[in-house]
Formats: structure tokens, sequence, C-alpha cells
């Protein structure tokens, strides 16, 4: 798709909207919208940015200074801190565009996310879907796009910079079943109107059930695109129950009980799913008895699990081991050393 394809929608709608929550990190929120304005084949009118301060500092000026650059922003204020499904939410509620994506104040599209995005989903001689999932490098360094892009180039699975992942997991409806596939600012999707919206009270988690929500309650086919969209900052003070699991058993567990809180709201459509369920099961009942013991799991055991059981659903031979994969891949002990019991 040329740039000039990349259009505002009919009667100046935005062709697409970026929903970006905030919570006191105005300086960071300087950096995601700086990473919107960087789009490249955008032309004017066709990006519409949401932005939803939920009860946080002040982002005036964060926002008058994007705006001054270019961007379209539209600013909204929660007088109190709502939790983050929503803001998400508050920004649907305000999102013109046709398409919609999700960026986190304390992370950056690349510079091609949207382009690439729309391209397929507007692509006449493809099959019709309604979501792309684009690859995401997570990192521990505050990374320029830039440098992550040259982070993620290689392709690996595991990019061989201390402290940065490669998030690129093949997607499936029914594994989306098991256990969330994609980061949320992976996904640019249809605006789904306003009869779906994320849970408010759930927690944590949130994402993987929107996702849910879409594919199995309102029949969105997703399809994965060859690139790397966006850099998921994950940091020791980043705000996320992924983090907090690593801390203690007491958030595991909590986390543990929501995860079979959706299983239970969205049931398996086939025997595969169920019984992969049960290895997922595996990779949380491994993370209590770590924390339990005063042992320090894996941090990056969430994204190798799903590493391993995407593998191991791609591939029946790879399931035979997959009990003691996640075994090592969450506590780094084999299955049949004492310490993993």
């Amino acid at each position: 798709m040329n740039p000039a394809a990349v259009r505002a929608g009919v009667a100046g709608r935005p062709l697409v909207s970026v929903i970006v929550p905030t919570f006191n990190r105005p300086h960071l929120l300087a950096e995601a919208l700086g990473s919107v304005a960087a789009q490249e084949g955008m032309a004017a009118g066709a990006v519409q940015t949401v932005v939803v301060n939920d009860g946080g500092a002040d982002v005036t000026a964060v926002v008058e200074a994007a705006r001054a650059g270019g961007l379209a922003v539209t600013a909204v204020t929660h007088r109190h801190q709502r939790g983050l499904p929503s803001a998400r939410n508050t920004g649907l509620d305000h999102a013109r565009g046709r398409y919609v994506a999700f960026l986190d104040d304390d992370d950056e599209f690349l510079p091609t996310h949207l382009q690439a995005a729309l391209a397929r989903l507007r692509d006449p001689a493809a099959p019709a879907v309604q979501a792309t999932i684009a690859a995401c490098t997570v990192t521990s360094h505050r990374d320029t796009p830039a440098a992550a892009t040259a982070a993620a180039g290689t392709g690996a699975a595991r990019v061989g910079v201390p402290g940065t992942e490669r998030w690129d997991v093949p997607f499936d409806p029914d594994l989306l079943a098991v256990m969330n596939l994609l980061p949320v600012h992976a996904a640019v999707f249809a605006h789904p109107g306003p009869g779906v919206r994320f849970d408010a009270a759930l927690p944590a988690l949130e994402d993987w059930d929107f996702w849910l929500r879409l594919s199995h309650g309102h029949g969105y086919r997703f399809t994965r695109i060859p690139t790397t969209g966006a850099v998921y900052h994950r940091s020791a003070t980043a705000t996320s129950m992924l983090n907090d699991v690593v801390s203690g058993a007491r958030p595991a567990a909590h986390f543990s009980r929501l995860v079979e809180r959706i299983w239970r709201r969205w049931p398996a459509r086939d025997p595969r799913s169920a019984r992969f369920r049960s290895y997922a099961g595996t990779m949380y009942w491994q993370l209590l008895g770590a924390l339990a013991t005063g042992r320090a799991p894996n941090p990056h055991y969430y994204l190798h699990s799903v590493q391993a059981i995407a593998a191991a659903w791609a591939d029946p031979d790879a399931e035979t081991t997959l009990t003691e994969d996640l075994t090592h891949t969450v506590t780094g002990a084999p299955c049949d050393d004492p310490r993993a019991a």
C-alpha cells in the first residue's frame, strides 16, 4: 500500500483510532505519542489518538505538544482512577476510526505498524479478516524504536540482546482459549461498535478476555502479519499482573484464579483445547511451587511458556515433552528434579 492510499475515511472520519490510557507517566506518554506521530505512510486526518488520563497527573502540556506536532489528539480525563479496562473502554467510546489499536503509555509503536496492519485489513485480494497481529519486541531496556527494530530484526524467538525477547506466536482461535497469545498493542482491529467492551471487573487478563470476546463471541478473524509492530517495555516498576506474580505466591494464586474464571466464561470448544488447558495449569502450578519455596522463577516465564505451548500445538511430537519443557521454563529445573515438586 502506498502512503497516499492510507487516508481518512468517509466525511473526514479517521481511518484508525489509537487509544492510549495513561496514569502518572507524562514523560513516557510523550514518547508513546511521538511513536504514533512517527507512523509512516499515514495521511493527515487518517489517525485519531485518544488519550485517556485515568485520574493521574495532568498531561495537558504533553497533549498540546503532540497537537502542535501535527497529531490529532482527543483527550479525556477521569476525575478518579478507574483502572486500565475502564480507561480503554472510555477510549473505545471516543474512538471514531474504522479501526482501533491500543498503546500503553510506557510502550511505543514501530514506524510501519499501522501502515502494515491497514494494508492487510484493507486488501481486497486477500481473505477477509477483522484483526491483524504483529510481532512485538519485549524489553527491559528503554530502547528507542530504532534500537528495538534492530534487535528484533534477527527474527529469532529470543533475539540475543540481554533482557530483550521477541513475542511472535502463531494465532489459532482454539489456542487463544487456552492462554493469551498476544500483547494488547500487537493488534489492529475493526472497531466493534458499542456492544463490545473490556470487563472492568477484571483486575488483570482483561486484554485476553477482550480478544476472546472478539474472536469467540463476535466471530472476528485474526491474522498474523510478518512485521514487528511495537516495543513492549517490561520493567520491575511497570504496573502489570505478569510482573506482580513473580514477586510472591499470593499474587500468583490470585492470577491463576483469574485464569480459571476466564476459562469458565469461555469454555474450550474441542477436547484438544481442554487438554492444553491442563498444560497451562502445569505452568501455574510450577510457578506457585517455586514461589512458595522461595525460589525465583524465570521472569519471562509467561512468554517462554506461550512459545512452548504454541510449539506443541503445532507439532504433536513436541507435546510428548511439554510438561517437562514447561517445568524447566518456569523453574529452570528438570521435571525429575526434587526442587520442581
